[in-house]
C-alpha cells in the first residue's frame, strides 16, 4: 500500500509538471529556447557551428534524441523533460527525506509564480539530476567506471560546474583504487564528444563559445548588486564554513553545485543554489512537519497554481489544440497566434528566406515558420558570441544577403532600460540601427533593410 501511494504521488507530480508546461503560454522563457536548440539538433543542425550556445551540449543532445525518435512537437520534449524533473523529485525523497521534499516544493517557486523549471534552462536541472545520481552512486559504492561516466556527462552538461564535480571527486579518490577507473570513465565521455566535434567541424566553435567566450560572458553578465547577490554571499559563507568543519565528498559536491548562482545572481539561479544549501544540512530535519504533510502541501499548492493558470488562460477565447507547427498541444494566447499569422503573411511579400528577427519571442517565430537559423543573430545576448563578443554578430550581419529582411521590436530597448540585469547586446543593436533603415511597420515590429539597397 505504501508503494502504491508513492507511485500515485509521483505520477501526480509528473502530470502536474506536464500540465504546467503545456498550459503556461510562455514562449519567451529559457526552457522554450532550450526546446528550440534541441529541435535544431533533431533537424540536423550542428551546435556551435550552425547556432550559438554558451553551455556544453549534452542536455540539448539528450532531448534531441527523443525529438528525433518520437516526433518534434514540443509536447514530446515536455514529456521527457517532465520525466527528468519527476526523477529529480523521487531521488530527493529517497536520498534526503523531508529535506528533499522541501526542495521539491522550492522547485515550484519563481518570482512570477511560475515553477522555476520554466524560468530556468533545462541544463541546470539535468545537471541537478546528475548530481543526485552521483551522490547515490557514491553512497552505494557503484562501479567507479560508471561514476566517471556520470562525472564526464556533468562536464558536458554545464562546463563550469561539471569541472568542479570532477576535481572534487578525483581529489577525494586520488589515493583510492577507484581513482583510475573514474578517470577512465571521464576519458571515455570526453573521447566520444570530441570525436563528434571533429567529425562535425565544430571543435573550434565549441571552444570559442563555451570557453574562450566565458570571460566576456562573466564581464557582461556579472551583477554585483541586488538582494540575490547578498543572499548568495550569505549562503555561500555559511556553507563553506559548515563544509570545512564537516568534510565529506557529498557535501563538497553539493557546495560545488551552489556555484551555479554565479555570475547572474538572479532569483532563479539563487534558488538553484539554495537547493544544495538545504540539502547540506540533512541532519537538520523539519520536525514540525511530517513527510506526508509536506507531500500534501506540495500537491495542494500545485493544484491551486495550476488552476490559476487554467482560469487565466482560458477565461477568454482560446484555440487549443491549435494547428501551429510543433506547438499543437502547447497553449499560447490567441493574440500571439494571430500576431504570428499576420507577421508571416506580411513577410511572404518579400519572397526571401533571409529573415532576421530581433525580439524576445524570436525563437517562437523562427520555429513556427521554419525561418532560416543564424549562428549569432537568433539569440542576441551579451556573452553568447565567443571570444570576439559583439564583433561576431555584426560580422554575420554584414555577410548576409543584401536583400535580407530585419524584423525589429523597439520594445527590446524598453526591456533593457527597465531591467538592469538584461543580457541584451545593445552594442550590436546600435550598429544595426545606424547602418540599416526602417522601410515599414507591422504590429509591434519595424521592418528594416540595408540602407544601400533602398
Amino acid at each position: 500500500m505504501k508503494n502504491v501511494k508513492k507511485i500515485l504521488f509521483y505520477l501526480t507530480i509528473f502530470i502536474l509538471i506536464i500540465s504546467w508546461q503545456l498550459l503556461s503560454g510562455k514562449t519567451t522563457y529559457d526552457y522554450f529556447w532550450s526546446y528550440g536548440f534541441s529541435l535544431k539538433l533533431a533537424n540536423g543542425l550542428v551546435a556551435y557551428r550552425d547556432f550559438n550556445m554558451v553551455t556544453t551540449p549534452f542536455t540539448q543532445m539528450f532531448f534531441a534524441i527523443f525529438l528525433f525518435i518520437f516526433g518534434k512537437g514540443i509536447h514530446i520534449y515536455i514529456i521527457f523533460y517532465s520525466f527528468v524533473l519527476t526523477l529529480i523529485c523521487y531521488l530527493l525523497d529517497v536520498l534526503y527525506g523531508k529535506n528533499g521534499l522541501v526542495v521539491v516544493a522550492l522547485m515550484f517557486i519563481s518570482p512570477n509564480i511560475l515553477p522555476i523549471f520554466m524560468s530556468s534552462c533545462n541544463y541546470n536541472f539535468l545537471l541537478f539530476l546528475l548530481l543526485l545520481i552521483l551522490i547515490l552512486c557514491e553512497r552505494k559504492k557503484v562501479n567507479p567506471l560508471i561514476i566517471g561516466i556520470v562525472l564526464g556527462l556533468s562536464f558536458f552538461t554545464k562546463q563550469n560546474i561539471g569541472i568542479l564535480f570532477i576535481l572534487v571527486d578525483l581529489i577525494y579518490s586520488f589515493r583510492q583504487k577507484t581513482f583510475f577507473k573514474k578517470l577512465l570513465g571521464i576519458f571515455i565521455v570526453f573521447l566520444i564528444f570530441f570525436a563528434y566535434f571533429i567529425l562535425t567541424n565544430s571543435l573550434y566553435d565549441f571552444f570559442d563559445q563555451c570557453f574562450f567566450g566565458l570571460v566576456n560572458f562573466e564581464k557582461e553578465n556579472n551583477y554585483h548588486r541586488g538582494i540575490y547577490f547578498y543572499l548568495t554571499l550569505i549562503i555561500f559563507g555559511v556553507s563553506i564554513v559548515y563544509v570545512i568543519k564537516n568534510k565529506s565528498l557529498e557535501r563538497f559536491l553539493l557546495l560545488a553545485y551552489m556555484f551555479i548562482a554565479l555570475p547572474l545572481y538572479d532569483c532563479a539561479h539563487f534558488l538553484l543554489s539554495f537547493y544544495a544549501f538545504v540539502l547540506l544540512f540533512e541532519e537538520r530535519r523539519f520536525k514540525i512537519f511530517s513527510k506526508v504533510s509536506i507531500q500534501m502541501i506540495i500537491l495542494v499548492f500545485q493544484f491551486i497554481l495550476l488552476g490559476n493558470i487554467v482560469i487565466t488562460n482560458f477565461k477568454e477565447e482560446a484555440i487549443y489544440p491549435n494547428n501551429i507547427k510543433y506547438l499543437n498541444y502547447f497553449y499560447h494566447p490567441k493574440e500571439i497566434i494571430q500576431k504570428n499569422n499576420q507577421l508571416a503573411s506580411y513577410l511572404k511579400k518579400y519572397n526571401t528566406s533571409n529573415i532576421v528577427i530581433f525580439d524576445t519571442n524570436s525563437m517562437y517565430y523562427k520555429l513556427t515558420n521554419d525561418y532560416r537559423s543564424y549562428k549569432y543573430l537568433d539569440l542576441l545576448n551579451n556573452g553568447n558570441f565567443g571570444r570576439l563578443g559583439s564583433i561576431n554578430p555584426i560580422k554575420e550581419m554584414r555577410q548576409l544577403d543584401k536583400n535580407t529582411i530585419y524584423v525589429f521590436n523597439p520594445k527590446l530597448y524598453n526591456e533593457y532600460d527597465k531591467y538592469s540585469g538584461s543580457q541584451l547586446d545593445v552594442y550590436t543593436l546600435e550598429y544595426f540601427l545606424k547602418h540599416y533603415k526602417k522601410v515599414d511597420s507591422i504590429l509591434d515590429f519595424d521592418i528594416y533593410m540595408l540602407k544601400s539597397e533602398l
